[in-house]
């Protein structure tokens, strides 16, 4: 379905960001 690409999308775009913050502040 689309909405779960999208969903999946989100959620990789998400950690994404969450480990380029971790990375920042290691």
């Amino acid at each position: 379905m689309i909405i779960q690409t999208f969903v999946s999308f989100i959620a990789s775009l998400g950690f994404g960001i969450i480990f380029n913050i971790r990375g920042k502040n290691l």
